[in-house]
């Protein structure tokens, strides 16, 4: 009898231990996300020729697996964000599903999630047909990733060995080119205004490795990508006032196979060193002295002067600190919140006014949308500065009228008041410079925190894919054809 007890504990045992190991060893018996691209530039199109993140499904398992019902989502709170077809995948085969918002389900095509990967890091999961069961996550977020350069498990069966690959092999075994990203460079210097010139310092480098260095000093404008032509970092960088523009430096490490790392930038702007008097009519002071109990928001477009078409720039945010018994913006300060970008005036009756709108696009080091949450509001790449001008000289009818509106429950941009001073013409920042009192304004578009409608793709013909909301654009034709033309 005790013998028998005993043999019916150990299997009991035996059992439980096997349990364990199904989840926490290191082989699958479900579909997997085994390899995802949350900065596609150059490696994988979609059959509309764009280049988007992708995610790659893979059964690791000795049977097919009906798709159908399963779930992916980049929401912890919502874990049936999109589902797949009815589609079988074949033992040891791998599929790709594009991350890409274009929302296209067809067994038979190429499939499209209903959002896009940040390359930031954010949740990604892999949902069971109940909805509710996890069946793998990259929680609270996947790493930060790196342009052309993909995510996953070093092979197909491994539940634990994750890690980068380069070249990434999409549709393909992931064992083969396992590898961490090249790192990043290391600037001595943050972006930030200076006052007197100093010496930037680039580092991060390993053996066979090299810094790359592209800078806008011979030119206005974009400061290009470093790539393998591009200067070698050899001797630090002299940082100092230029009369025709400030200095971006933007940098990447690059293997001694020719693999490239991230590109990484600073933007340095000269606070001029002005006459009292002639300040006194722009601020009050020279802008050295210069504070504000509002936020302060520097624009810098690299001398390409007033910007009534797209022009590439650096926008910093300088967010009131304790001063004493008060809070005070200072440029002198680090920013809280700066990125590379694009800016352009906005608007066709009000174009011509002294006090201009804008429109502020931000953008990483890829020229691709970059989002980012501004003085409290959810993050997002597109933003507004509205001036008013003759319109409103009190700057308070829109920001009032959209207060009220959140507050009944309707939908409404929410709106920060900020100073503005915009360098079009030169290599410094001074009074002159002063645009004046603004209203940042979350711009109108779809967005899960602004307008919280689906994108709709050509395929989406019937309910219920097209319902839900829609947005239209009012304009008028002569801007619409000039802005084309």
């Amino acid at each position: 009898m005790l013998q028998a007890n005993f043999g019916n504990i150990f299997s009991a045992l035996l059992k439980i231990f096997l349990a364990a190991c199904c989840l926490t060893g290191t082989s699958f018996s479900h579909p997997i996300i085994s390899e995802f691209s949350a900065s596609n530039s150059t490696i994988l199109q979609d059959e509309d020729d764009d280049y988007v993140d992708w995610i790659e499904i893979f059964n690791p398992t000795n049977t097919p697996i009906n798709l159908g019902g399963y779930y992916l989502t980049d929401k912890s709170d919502d874990l049936v964000k999109w589902s797949f077809p009815v589609i079988q995948l074949f033992p040891g085969k791998a599929m790709i599903v594009f991350a890409s918002e274009k929302r296209r389900s067809n067994p038979d095509e190429n499939l499209h999630t209903n959002f896009k990967l940040n390359s930031e890091g954010e949740y990604l999961a892999l949902i069971d047909k109940d909805g509710l069961t996890i069946l793998q996550e990259f929680e609270p977020s996947f790493p930060k990733q790196v342009v052309d350069i993909s995510y996953g498990f070093k092979s197909s069966n491994d539940a634990e060995g994750k890690g980068y690959f380069s070249p990434p092999s999409p549709g393909s075994v992931n064992g083969a080119s396992f590898q961490n990203p090249i790192p990043l460079v290391e600037f001595s210097h943050s972006s930030q205004t200076f006052t007197e010139p100093f010496e930037l310092v680039l580092s991060g480098a390993g053996p066979g490795q090299t810094i790359h260095v592209e800078t806008n000093v011979d030119s206005s404008g974009s400061t290009p990508e470093p790539n393998e032509n591009s200067p070698k970092y050899e001797n630090p960088i002299l940082v100092k006032n230029s009369p025709d523009r400030s200095l971006q430096v933007r940098a990447r490490i690059i293997d001694a196979d020719g693999t490239q790392g991230e590109t990484v930038s600073s933007t340095f702007i000269y606070l001029e060193e002005e006459d009292a008097n002639n300040s006194a009519r722009y601020i009050g002071e020279p802008i050295r002295n210069f504070t504000s109990d509002l936020p302060i928001v520097v624009l810098d477009n690299f001398n390409r002067r007033r910007p009534s078409s797209d022009r590439d720039m650096h926008i910093s945010i300088y967010e009131p600190k304790a001063e004493g018994d008060e809070k005070r913006a200072s440029v002198r300060n680090k920013p809280d919140l700066e990125t590379r970008g694009n800016m352009r005036q906005r608007g066709s009756s009000t174009g011509s006014w002294e006090k201009y709108s804008l429109a502020l696009e931000f953008r990483d080091e890829v020229d691709e949308d970059r989002d980012l949450g501004v003085l409290g509001m959810p993050p997002q790449s597109d933003w507004v500065l509205s001036g008013r001008w003759e319109f409103d000289r009190a700057l308070m009818r829109n920001p009032l009228m959209y207060e009220l509106s959140r507050r009944i429950g309707r939908y409404a941009p929410r709106t920060r008041f900020v100073e503005v001073f915009s360098n079009t013409d030169d290599g410094v920042l001074e009074a002159q410079d002063y645009m004046g009192v603004y209203s940042l304004i979350e711009k109108v578009k779809r967005d899960p925190n602004r307008v919280d409608v689906e994108k709709l793709s050509p395929s989406d013909t019937s309910e219920p894919a097209i319902t839900g909301g829609y947005m239209f654009k009012k304009d008028r034709i002569g801007w619409i054809l000039a802005t084309v033309a």
